[in-house]
């Protein structure tokens, strides 16, 4: 199974609330190691700019902020992981003016709203798939390539040269057609697993 499913699978485990914080923790990860691989190969520095305490990009929407400040991500992108952090607040914090925290579920009316409005995923398909669903599969996939992103622009910054990692970050990490791997996915998953999540009770 590979690593979109598999992030889909852990999501689909859990509950609601559960659900957007591991998918909140999982893309903050990954931004992070995106970001590592764009900088210095200096263990010091990116421990002060990602990990420290007081770190100024140690937060998920530091972090989300910082790639597509620098072109690391694009407009589209950027707006769906602010989705995410959106959805992983309201399942983190009690608003007591709205009063929203402890009924946390992703079909109350501003989460689903939210879930439909993900750009990278095919808006044709959007009616076919409940808005957890939905936000799974964004985050799946997403977690997926933004990792094989950074594994190869490290390996390829300590290998070849940090100058080239970025250049090569730069033309292609904001290139990646989301859409396309999400619809691709969806055309050759196994049936009994799709069948699975369509049943599932979060589904209701």
């Amino acid at each position: 199974m590979d690593k979109a499913a598999l992030v889909e699978d852990l999501l689909d485990a859990e509950t609601d609330r559960g659900c957007a914080l591991i998918a909140g923790a999982a893309l903050d990860e990954v931004l992070g190691g995106l970001l590592r691989a764009f900088f210095i190969n200096d263990s010091e520095t990116c421990n002060a700019l990602l990990h420290n305490p007081n770190a100024p990009v140690s937060t998920f929407s530091a972090r989300a902020l910082l790639c597509r400040g620098i072109g690391l991500i694009s407009d589209d992108l950027y707006h769906d992981i602010d989705t995410v952090r959106y959805v992983r607040n309201q399942a983190a914090h009690f608003d007591r003016r709205r009063k929203h925290g402890h009924d946390f579920l992703f079909q109350r009316q501003d989460i689903a709203d939210r879930c439909r409005r993900i750009r990278s995923f095919p808006g044709d398909l959007l009616e076919r798939f409940p808005p957890r669903q939905i936000f799974e599969i964004f985050v799946g996939m997403t977690t997926a390539c933004l990792a094989e992103h950074a594994i190869l622009w490290k390996v390829t910054a300590d290998n070849i040269g940090e100058k080239f990692a970025r250049e090569g970050m730069f033309d292609l990490v904001p290139k990646m057609n989301l859409k396309s791997h999400i619809r691709k996915a969806l055309k050759k998953e196994d049936p009994s697993r799709s069948r699975k999540m369509r049943s599932s009770k979060h589904d209701a």
